[in-house]
């Protein structure tokens, strides 16, 4: 970042999240912040974060910025999905994408929220995303909700009907034959 991007981009910021101080103390320790006074390394404590019907932890004091890009891998908190990429994206007008290590439930939260055409799996346990925006979010009020499950109902003439039909064939023909 410092040979490469700084020089076109003179605010850019890389923001590293800690929630124990132990591991911010630790992080913090050898860090040649006189250097590479872009770096921001912070501590902060974990909170809920709720969107649509997910719910997840956050840290609580992420510096106001507008990101690019989040790498997911942290807060490390049993089975609950990582909101920070989420909130991230609340907030912002432009393009975000991230990285999410191999927290499966974060990835599965965020296909959700973004759709499944956003979200990449990859086989060795990380997932990307591809730059999304607020608008992106496909859960964002009730009534987008409403319609992202309405397009998936099935009509009167669709593959569900058709497959209940043959369905229902396939098992009053074999006893129809044994009468």
């Amino acid at each position: 970042m410092e040979k490469y991007c700084k020089p076109l981009y003179p605010e850019i910021r890389l923001v590293s999240m800690e929630s124990e101080d132990v591991w911010h103390k630790e992080a913090t320790k050898y860090f040649d912040f006189n250097k590479y006074d872009f770096v921001d390394i912070e501590l902060s404590a974990v909170a809920g974060h709720r969107y649509s019907f997910i719910s997840g932890v956050v840290y609580e004091n992420v510096p106001s910025f507008p990101y690019d890009f989040v790498f997911v891998d942290g807060p490390n908190y049993k089975d609950q999905c990582d909101m920070d990429f989420i909130k991230v994206v609340e907030n912002s007008e432009k393009k975000v994408s991230a990285l999410i290590d191999s927290r499966r439930t974060s990835a599965i939260a965020y296909a959700a929220l973004v759709g499944r055409d956003k979200i990449l799996y990859h086989p060795f346990g990380f997932s990307h995303v591809t730059g999304v925006t607020k608008n992106s979010l496909v859960l964002s009020s009730k009534k987008s909700l409403h319609h992202s499950f309405d397009e998936n109902i099935p009509r009167t003439n669709s593959m569900f009907v058709k497959g209940f039909v043959i369905s229902a064939l396939l098992c009053f023909l074999p006893m129809r034959m044994f009468d």
